[in-house]
């Protein structure tokens, strides 16, 4: 990090600047006290655009009814274990959650 008055800025800014965009960071200063800060320029992120994923994702009309009773258990630690079958489409996974020991997929 390279410190310079405003003057020394001016005059030298064509060097700064090449500075700033091998990676060093240069405070520019006024008085004694920083007032810039010259660094490299880096290009924003790309934009994000609303809808990207429309028509990829599916929501059941399921979705938001309450879990069913057993499932709703392991989650609160008022059974011991619960078996889960999960379907995606084209594969089937089943999972075996257990409370209070290590959980075993099969």
């Amino acid at each position: 990090m390279n410190k310079v008055n405003i003057h020394q800025a001016k005059t030298q800014l064509s060097r700064l600047v090449e500075l700033a965009a091998g990676g060093e960071e240069i405070i520019i200063t006024k008085a004694g006290k920083p007032v810039a800060r010259l660094v490299a320029y880096a290009p924003k992120g790309a934009v994000r655009r609303p809808g990207i994923m429309r028509g990829k994702t599916r929501i059941k009309k399921n979705f938001d009814e309450p879990l069913p009773k057993e499932l709703l258990a392991a989650f609160t630690r008022k059974t011991q274990s619960v078996r889960l079958l999960l379907d995606t489409p084209g594969r089937n996974y089943s999972w075996s959650l257990t409370t209070g020991r290590s959980s075993t997929t099969v």
